[in-house]
């Protein structure tokens, strides 16, 4: 593909590209950039808003906004930016508008910000690698990658591939158009800010090269955004494989993480992409369950958050498996989600695994899960409304909790109440 087939800025940034990443962004995240407009509010009157987008960047007059730094509380050392909705549809568009032409430059080593590619994909291939007898393992991350890319270079690589003019120079204001926290602004003059709908694929193109030398070099070798796996089939050949990896990896101006670097044989086992391997198979690693089950008590009572967190869940490590030991948070999200794709056998298996489920939710997630049983007709889901049931009686307090409870089981309020009786 020549350069020639880069597209264009007009139709990166066409008017009907601007409505189709308002669309996106309508159904993501509701905060506000520092002009404080939420994605409702730009709703309100986005038509006019996106006319006037579209004006502002083919006559030159769009100029983006810091976005608002938040660092969060679970990863303080990777603070997030938030953008104006108005600039989160100009990265959006430019993502969508230069994926194509991109996923045609990269290798099949790169899994992290693809279409049709993931953390199951991924998983599957270092399962091939071992199975070939490719035992000695490397695994490492780029030390603060995201935050060290070197602007400059990006740029004239973006040119050098064949955007045309407008288009870096927009990546070029979006980059630099820094964070805000407090009342101070800061544009350190690296990286790119994590939290653009940009960056993504903005750190594929600046690690392409890297990509580029491991296959020329036949190195088996996997990268997930600045989380790499190496594997060789003898000890020497893993040292000499790494020692590929640093030089390229210097080469961009970055440094491999040597708190995050470690080397050994299968046998030892190893964690990648939140998957444990080792001579006896592939398990998910104790840390991805913990994680699982952390945020399902975060989405506790929020039945559409609940359903998202198992669908990323299923785009990284495929279905959460009914088991009697999968916490009863997650349990409760997990049915959630079958109940929304009416997926009445998982409904099913996850019913028999509930009497055995220990610990308690909040009333209204235990009442949920009674609808959901109810709504099944097998004997398991029978069993298990009625372990839910119970936990509602046990629970109640309130005269609308016994008629809730009621209304999920098909009974009158004093058979509801009989339950709390033991009766």
């Amino acid at each position: 593909m020549s350069s020639s087939d880069a597209p264009r800025f007009a139709d990166l940034l066409s008017r009907s590209a601007l409505e189709a990443a308002w669309d996106h962004v309508s159904t993501g995240s509701e905060a506000a950039g520092i002009d404080r407009v939420t994605p409702a509010q730009f709703a309100e009157g986005a038509a006019a808003r996106l006319d006037a987008l579209h004006a502002a960047l083919h006559g030159g007059g769009y100029k983006p906004m810091p976005a608002r730094r938040i660092v969060l509380p679970d990863d303080p050392a990777r603070p997030i930016a938030v953008s104006t909705v108005v600039d989160r549809v100009v990265q959006r568009a430019l993502a969508v508008g230069l994926s194509p032409f991109y996923e045609a430059r990269f290798t099949d080593d790169a899994w992290a910000y693809r279409p049709g590619r993931g953390v199951t994909a991924a998983l599957e291939v270092v399962e091939r690698h071992l199975a070939n007898g490719r035992c000695w393992i490397g695994r490492t991350d780029i030390s603060k990658f995201f935050d060290r890319i070197d602007r400059a270079r990006l740029l004239a690589e973006l040119a050098d591939d064949g955007l045309d003019e407008p288009t870096v120079r927009l990546v070029d204001r979006l980059l630099r158009a820094g964070t805000v926290a407090g009342c101070a602004r800061h544009d350190p003059g690296l990286g790119t800010p994590q939290g653009s709908a940009l960056s993504p694929l903005l750190s594929n193109v600046y690690l392409r090269p890297v990509d580029r030398v491991m296959a020329a070099r036949g190195v088996p070798y996997l990268r997930y955004a600045d989380d790499i796996l190496v594997l060789a089939e003898t000890e020497p050949g893993l040292g000499d494989a790494f020692e590929i990896l640093v030089q390229a990896v210097e080469a961009r101006g970055l440094q491999l993480n040597a708190r995050k670097t470690s080397r050994g044989h299968l046998g030892g086992g190893f964690v990648f992409l939140g998957a444990r391997f080792d001579a006896t198979g592939r398990w998910l690693a104790k840390g991805a369950v913990e994680a699982l089950a952390a945020r399902a008590v975060e989405v506790l009572d929020k039945p559409v958050r609940q359903v998202e967190l198992i669908e990323e869940w299923r785009r990284w490590y495929g279905p959460v498996a009914p088991a009697v030991d999968v916490p009863l948070p997650v349990l409760a999200a997990a049915v959630q989600a079958a109940a929304k794709r009416d997926d009445e056998a998982t409904l099913v298996a996850w019913a028999r695994a509930r009497p055995a489920a220990e610990g308690r939710l909040p009333v209204a997630d235990h009442i949920r899960l009674v609808e959901r049983w109810m709504a099944v007709d097998h004997p398991a889901a029978d069993r298990a409304a009625v372990v839910d049931a119970q936990r509602v009686a046990e629970a109640a307090r309130v005269e609308r909790t016994w008629d809730r409870l009621a209304r999920a089981l098909g009974v009158t309020g004093e058979v509801a109440r009989a339950l709390g009786a033991g009766e």
